[in-house]
């Protein structure tokens, strides 16, 4: 082997051709005279090259070898070439088709001519990544053989389809019961759907604990009903164990009737994005791919990273609009409302209805609405008597001292150009700590410090309001409080412990969990500790009221009385004043929203309001 000739060459090209589709690694030849590459022509799928035949080797290497990488790889193969090295074995990262380094190992032998010197290069390239071919926990087929399956024939997938599924929260199961029971788990979900497969269809388990059936000649009505059929059967085998655990699976479908033709690539990526709505839309559930829906997932994903950049360029594209709102009496403006507005390069204007729940969703939200706010207040001191309203989103009110942030604001005295000195003071003059002054040191209060943004009548009208609400609050009794959360539920104060006769309250057991359930609970087990109640138990609440309905049918049988009362408290209930005055404050809001309606309308049609004047109006509202 250490000699061969140009014949010999053109046979070993010949055979990697044949062996192309036959193995996963990627079998190369080098001739350094000509200076020509030649590796499985498979490697192409995967890997940044030109092309499997390509000359100019050391430029065309610079394009797909990572660039940290190539010094490496350039001095260990001229150790290689110049015979310092008979074997070359090196661990470094080539470039894939999307851009991603991919670790490889590349092993090669040297062939040299008759002067001894290196003339064809033959070796073998493998993933170090690759992950398992089979898997041997469920003893199905890992996603290597799926990913190999698909390759040969993605341009030929014109019909079937591909189900992925997922189990639901399995990662509760291992935390809760532990690795080695999960990988019981898994196997039984494979065989569950495994015996439901045709000829047709073949189970790959791929990642953790997701599967993927192959069907080469069924529609999506067929995997609907295969992943309806197999929901049955996992509901069974959880019934057959005696409900130990709770088991759901989520779907995503990709039809290859609607997509023909598709990469493996794009199979992994859109049957992920399906099951993943799946997951979205509560669990348990299938999602069949949508194209329309995939692409408006990217602009989504696009868009929140145009927002996240334009918040650490200090808010770049954000502006705030003040909308006029006229009192259509006075016809003058009774007040300001303060919009928020999104422009960037990518896509333009974007309406609100789009770029504020993105906002929502990753919480930028949050500084966004403290910089809207900040802009309000400096619009403030431009609008004489004016009000300007902010509407807040209820992340800021959830996930930030928003409503306290404001409530300061409306106690500061700088709104009114007055100026207290001295609210902190000095610990240490050294480190220049400071604390609140609660009395500590003097504090200096000046008057007409400058100019004031608000009328000291509209701050003393502020703090008043903000007083009396407080009194309000602090009037709230504890018995009040007490009475509200007794009338919370059905069953609170209704039911005793039998043990000890303690109340029993309404608690829930794993509430961010599938497994979440409602219990009634012996307050004082729950509060003091099992020792004072050892023999109570807890009972769900489905039991309770089980057993309730039944003791209430017996108790109603043949005893018109009981309905009848019942039926009669029923009808009080729903004649409640308190609900018919609450439907009446509706109706008046309608009736009046209709009036103001028709009086703008009258005042168009009796020449009072201008027609110009009226659109200007609407105009100047769609603008914002």
């Amino acid at each position: 082997m250490d000699r061969l000739d140009a014949k010999a060459i053109k046979t070993y090209k010949e055979i990697i051709l044949i062996l192309d589709q036959c193995i996963d690694d990627y079998l190369f030849v080098m001739d350094l005279d000509k200076d020509i590459y030649f590796i499985s022509p498979h490697a192409m799928k995967r890997f940044n090259i030109p092309s499997y035949e390509f000359s100019n080797s050391l430029p065309a290497h610079k394009k797909f070898v990572y660039e940290d990488d190539l010094e490496m790889l350039l001095s260990d193969m001229n150790k290689f070439v110049s015979g310092k090295k008979n074997f070359h074995n090196l661990q470094y990262r080539w470039i894939g088709k999307d851009g991603i380094p991919i670790w490889i190992n590349c092993r090669s032998k040297s062939i040299k001519d008759h002067d001894g010197n290196v003339k064809y290069i033959i070796g073998c390239i493998n993933e170090i990544g690759k992950r398992q071919v089979a898997d041997n926990d469920s003893g199905l087929l890992g996603e290597m053989s799926f990913k190999n399956f698909i390759y040969p024939i993605n341009e030929d997938i014109t019909q079937g389809f591909i189900l992925r599924i997922d189990i639901d929260d399995f990662k509760n199961i291992n935390e809760n019961f532990g690795v080695k029971y999960g990988d019981v788990v898994l196997k039984q979900v494979g065989n569950c759907i495994k015996k439901l497969l045709t000829k047709n269809q073949q189970l790959y388990r791929i990642v953790a604990d997701e599967f993927i059936v192959m069907d080469v000649v069924g529609s999506k009505e067929d995997a609907r009903a295969l992943y309806n059929a197999i929901r049955r059967s996992i509901t069974c085998y959880v019934e057959s164990i005696n409900y130990d655990i709770y088991l759901t699976i989520s779907a995503g479908i990709l039809d290859f009737h609607d997509y023909p033709n598709k990469s493996y690539n794009s199979i992994m990526q859109w049957t992920e994005f399906a099951l993943n709505q799946s997951k979205t839309n509560g669990k348990n559930t299938y999602t069949i791919f949508k194209q329309e829906d995939y692409q408006e997932f990217l602009r989504k994903n696009k868009l929140t990273k145009e927002l996240h950049k334009a918040v650490n360029q200090q808010f770049k594209g954000f502006e705030v609009y003040f909308q006029p709102i006229i009192d259509m009496k006075t016809e003058k403006i009774h007040s300001m409302e303060a919009l928020l507005r999104f422009e960037c390069d990518e896509f333009g204007k974007i309406s609100p209805l789009e770029f504020i729940p993105l906002l929502e969703e990753s919480d930028l939200i949050i500084p966004v609405g403290r910089w809207v706010l900040d802009q309000a207040l400096k619009a403030v001191s431009m609008f004489s008597n004016i009000k300007v309203q902010i509407n807040m989103s209820y992340v800021q009110v959830l996930k930030t001292p928003a409503l306290n942030d404001i409530l300061n604001i409306i106690k500061n005295e700088k709104y009114m150009g007055d100026m207290l000195q001295g609210k902190t003071y000095t610990v240490d003059p050294i480190s220049k700590r400071r604390l609140p002054n609660n009395g500590e040191e003097d504090k200096f209060y000046v008057e007409g410090h400058h100019e004031p943004i608000v009328s000291r009548k509209v701050f003393d009208k502020a703090q008043e309001l903000r007083i009396s609400r407080n009194v309000k609050r602090a009037k709230t009794s504890t018995e009040s409080n007490r009475v509200r959360i007794r009338r919370q539920y059905a069953f609170s104060c209704m039911l005793q412990c039998y043990f000890c006769g303690s109340n029993l309250s309404k608690r829930t057991w794993h509430s961010s969990s599938k497994y979440s359930k409602v219990i009634w609970q012996c307050v004082k087990s729950a509060k003091k500790g099992k020792r004072f109640c050892p023999e109570s138990k807890a009972i769900p609440e489905a039991v309770i009221e089980k057993a309730f309905v039944e003791s209430y049918k017996i108790l109603c049988e043949n005893n018109q009385d009981i309905l009848e009362d019942l039926l009669d408290k029923i009808e009080v209930i729903l004649k409640d004043e308190k609900i018919e005055k609450e439907v009446k404050q509706i109706e008046g809001r309608i009736k009046r929203t209709k009036t103001k309606r028709n009086k703008l309308a009258d005042g168009y049609l009796d020449g009072i309001i201008p027609q110009e004047r009226l659109r200007n109006y609407f105009l100047q509202s769609l603008s914002f």
